[in-house]
Protein backbone atom coordinates (compact mmCIF):
# COMPACT_ATOMS: atom_id res chain seq x y z
CA UNK A 1 0.00 0.00 0.00
CA UNK A 2 1.07 3.47 -0.67
CA UNK A 3 1.62 5.94 2.08
CA UNK A 4 -1.21 8.09 0.81
CA UNK A 5 -3.72 5.31 1.52
CA UNK A 6 -2.60 5.06 5.13
CA UNK A 7 -2.24 8.81 5.67
CA UNK A 8 -4.62 10.67 3.38
CA UNK A 9 -3.23 13.91 2.03
CA UNK A 10 -4.49 17.01 3.73
CA UNK A 11 -5.16 20.07 1.68
CA UNK A 12 -4.32 23.38 3.22
CA UNK A 13 -7.11 25.94 3.06
CA UNK A 14 -6.25 28.61 0.48
CA UNK A 15 -6.40 31.42 3.06
CA UNK A 16 -3.47 29.96 5.02
CA UNK A 17 -1.66 27.96 2.34
CA UNK A 18 1.64 29.11 0.97
CA UNK A 19 1.79 29.29 -2.84
CA UNK A 20 4.10 26.25 -3.12
CA UNK A 21 1.68 24.15 -1.01
CA UNK A 22 -0.98 24.69 -3.68
CA UNK A 23 1.28 23.55 -6.51
CA UNK A 24 0.68 20.10 -7.94
CA UNK A 25 3.23 17.52 -6.89
CA UNK A 26 4.09 14.28 -8.76
CA UNK A 27 2.45 11.99 -6.15
CA UNK A 28 -0.86 13.91 -5.94
CA UNK A 29 -4.04 12.09 -6.83
CA UNK A 30 -6.54 13.55 -9.29
CA UNK A 31 -8.85 14.58 -6.46
CA UNK A 32 -6.01 16.39 -4.70
CA UNK A 33 -4.95 18.09 -7.94
CA UNK A 34 -8.55 19.24 -8.51
CA UNK A 35 -8.83 20.50 -4.94
CA UNK A 36 -5.54 22.38 -5.24
CA UNK A 37 -6.71 23.83 -8.56
CA UNK A 38 -9.91 25.05 -6.89
CA UNK A 39 -7.88 26.52 -4.05
CA UNK A 40 -5.61 28.35 -6.52
CA UNK A 41 -8.69 29.72 -8.31
CA UNK A 42 -10.08 30.96 -5.00
CA UNK A 43 -6.72 32.52 -4.19
CA UNK A 44 -6.62 34.32 -7.56
CA UNK A 45 -10.22 35.42 -7.19
CA UNK A 46 -9.52 36.86 -3.74
CA UNK A 47 -6.43 38.66 -5.02
CA UNK A 48 -8.43 40.20 -7.88
CA UNK A 49 -11.19 41.17 -5.49
CA UNK A 50 -8.69 42.91 -3.19
CA UNK A 51 -7.20 44.68 -6.19
CA UNK A 52 -10.64 45.90 -7.28
CA UNK A 53 -11.46 47.10 -3.78
CA UNK A 54 -8.15 48.97 -3.58
CA UNK A 55 -8.87 50.60 -6.96
CA UNK A 56 -12.36 51.58 -5.78
CA UNK A 57 -10.86 53.13 -2.66
CA UNK A 58 -8.33 55.08 -4.73
CA UNK A 59 -11.10 56.27 -7.05
CA UNK A 60 -13.30 57.30 -4.11
CA UNK A 61 -10.39 59.14 -2.50
CA UNK A 62 -9.64 60.97 -5.77
CA UNK A 63 -13.33 61.86 -6.21
CA UNK A 64 -13.43 63.21 -2.66
CA UNK A 65 -10.30 65.30 -3.30
CA UNK A 66 -11.73 66.71 -6.54
CA UNK A 67 -15.03 67.46 -4.78
CA UNK A 68 -13.20 69.37 -2.03
CA UNK A 69 -11.24 71.33 -4.65
CA UNK A 70 -14.47 72.22 -6.45
CA UNK A 71 -16.09 73.33 -3.19
CA UNK A 72 -13.06 75.49 -2.39
CA UNK A 73 -13.16 77.00 -5.88
CA UNK A 74 -16.90 77.70 -5.58
CA UNK A 75 -16.32 79.33 -2.19
CA UNK A 76 -13.55 81.50 -3.65
CA UNK A 77 -15.84 82.55 -6.52
CA UNK A 78 -18.59 83.49 -4.05
CA UNK A 79 -16.07 85.50 -2.01
CA UNK A 80 -14.83 87.31 -5.11
CA UNK A 81 -18.40 88.04 -6.22
CA UNK A 82 -19.23 89.42 -2.77
CA UNK A 83 -16.06 91.54 -2.82
CA UNK A 84 -16.96 92.82 -6.29
CA UNK A 85 -20.50 93.65 -5.17
CA UNK A 86 -19.22 95.42 -2.05
CA UNK A 87 -16.69 97.46 -4.03
CA UNK A 88 -19.32 98.35 -6.60
CA UNK A 89 -21.65 99.49 -3.82
CA UNK A 90 -18.87 101.50 -2.17
CA UNK A 91 -18.05 103.15 -5.48
CA UNK A 92 -21.71 104.00 -6.05
CA UNK A 93 -21.98 105.35 -2.51
CA UNK A 94 -18.83 107.45 -2.95
CA UNK A 95 -20.13 108.86 -6.22
CA UNK A 96 -23.48 109.72 -4.65
CA UNK A 97 -21.75 111.37 -1.71
CA UNK A 98 -19.94 113.56 -4.18
CA UNK A 99 -16.86 115.33 -3.05
CA UNK A 100 -14.51 117.78 -4.57
CA UNK A 101 -11.59 115.58 -5.38
CA UNK A 102 -11.23 113.71 -8.63
CA UNK A 103 -10.20 110.63 -6.69
CA UNK A 104 -12.17 109.14 -3.85
CA UNK A 105 -10.35 106.82 -1.45
CA UNK A 106 -12.40 103.72 -0.72
CA UNK A 107 -12.52 102.95 2.98
CA UNK A 108 -12.21 99.18 2.64
CA UNK A 109 -9.25 99.00 0.31
CA UNK A 110 -7.41 102.26 0.83
CA UNK A 111 -7.10 102.48 -2.94
CA UNK A 112 -8.16 105.52 -4.90
CA UNK A 113 -11.28 105.20 -7.00
CA UNK A 114 -10.86 107.06 -10.31
CA UNK A 115 -13.59 109.62 -10.65
CA UNK A 116 -14.28 112.06 -13.43
CA UNK A 117 -12.85 115.55 -13.02
CA UNK A 118 -15.37 118.16 -12.08
CA UNK A 119 -17.23 119.75 -9.25
CA UNK A 120 -19.52 117.80 -6.95
CA UNK A 121 -22.68 119.32 -8.49
CA UNK A 122 -21.73 118.16 -11.99
CA UNK A 123 -20.78 114.73 -10.73
CA UNK A 124 -24.11 114.37 -8.88
CA UNK A 125 -26.01 115.50 -11.97
CA UNK A 126 -23.88 113.29 -14.24
CA UNK A 127 -22.99 116.34 -16.30
CA UNK A 128 -19.70 117.23 -17.92
CA UNK A 129 -18.06 119.91 -15.82
CA UNK A 130 -16.91 122.80 -18.04
CA UNK A 131 -15.16 125.82 -16.55
CA UNK A 132 -17.22 128.97 -16.72
CA UNK A 133 -16.32 131.92 -18.92
CA UNK A 134 -15.06 135.27 -17.72
CA UNK A 135 -13.83 136.03 -14.24
CA UNK A 136 -16.16 133.51 -12.60
CA UNK A 137 -14.46 130.52 -11.09
CA UNK A 138 -17.68 128.46 -11.20
CA UNK A 139 -18.42 125.90 -13.89
CA UNK A 140 -21.13 126.43 -16.50
CA UNK A 141 -23.61 124.11 -14.72
CA UNK A 142 -23.18 125.78 -11.32
CA UNK A 143 -23.53 129.23 -12.95
CA UNK A 144 -26.77 128.07 -14.55
CA UNK A 145 -28.08 126.73 -11.21
CA UNK A 146 -26.58 129.68 -9.31
CA UNK A 147 -25.02 127.12 -6.97
CA UNK A 148 -21.77 127.27 -5.08
CA UNK A 149 -19.14 125.53 -7.20
CA UNK A 150 -16.19 123.67 -5.74
CA UNK A 151 -14.41 123.33 -9.08
CA UNK A 152 -11.57 125.59 -7.95
CA UNK A 153 -10.78 123.31 -5.01
CA UNK A 154 -10.78 120.20 -7.17
CA UNK A 155 -8.25 121.45 -9.68
CA UNK A 156 -4.86 119.95 -8.91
Amino acid sequence: MSSSAIHPQTIMPWETALPDELEDKPGDTVAVKMAKFDERQCHQHLALQRELEAEEQRTAKEAKRVHKEQEAEEKRIRELEAEHKRLKEETRWAQQAGGSSSQQVLASTGKADKRPNGCSMCIKASKECKPGTGRSKSCVWCQKLKAKCDLTTSAN
